[in-house]
């Protein structure tokens, strides 16, 4: 199956998922394969089976790849440690708010601190989703009664790392979620602002509440 397809305006454009399964052959990539090196062999592929693919059209499929790589050593690390906690993909708040992850009295609390803010200084408290959240093993073991390696890359695989979110959904006690993670193929100034600006909201909305969900 060809993972490039021609766009209406006659440019070619990428099918990331496709393309992530094909140039991996299905398979895991060596565990001691740099990222960077690994999607720069991705990018020589794709030029070698379409050399009008612009690198434009291969930076908007870089951060997906990025992701997918390290989500899937992040679940097979759950997979083979018992007692590791899981860093879980996020999707795109458009599709899901992180706050979310929390069960409801935490998420009504982070509501109802957004509102304030916003009544009282106009301002919103809330971003994009951080890239990865940890969750804590023992909601991991609850939520997924078994976590089985992933030894092959295709689409159920990517379907399994994009959508495993789903299940912790309202689950999440304060001490649960250890922490979120942010990660980015480039460094250019939107992206480097992106990082501390995530932070920055997720560090407020648990140094509001602490002193709430510390006392009960």
């Amino acid at each position: 199956m060809s993972f490039i397809r021609t766009l209406k305006d006659g440019k070619s454009q990428v099918i990331k998922d496709i393309a992530f399964c094909t140039l991996l052959k299905g398979k895991l990539p060596a565990k001691n394969k740099p990222i960077d090196e690994l999607i720069s062999d991705f990018d020589k592929e794709v030029s070698k089976v379409d050399k009008t693919v612009t690198k434009d059209a291969l930076n908007n499929v870089h951060g997906d790849w990025y992701e997918w790589l390290l989500a899937i050593s992040a679940w097979n690390y759950c997979a083979e440690n018992k007692k590791a906690n899981l860093a879980l993909l996020t999707p795109n708040i458009s599709q899901f708010d992180i706050a979310r992850l929390y069960n409801d009295k935490l998420y009504n609390l982070i509501q109802d601190l957004r509102d304030k803010v916003l009544k009282s200084s106009s301002v919103q408290l809330i971003s994009s989703n951080p890239d990865f959240v940890i969750i804590d093993r023992k909601v991991v073991n609850a939520a997924i009664k078994k976590i089985e390696p992933i030894t092959k890359i295709d689409q159920d695989a990517i379907s399994l790392i994009e959508n495993s979110f789903r299940e912790f959904s309202g689950k999440c006690d304060f001490d649960d979620i250890h922490g979120y993670v942010s990660v980015k193929t480039s460094f250019r100034p939107d992206r480097r602002l992106q990082i501390p600006h995530e932070g920055s909201l997720m560090k407020a909305i648990y140094t509001c509440r602490l002193p709430i969900f510390s006392t009960g």
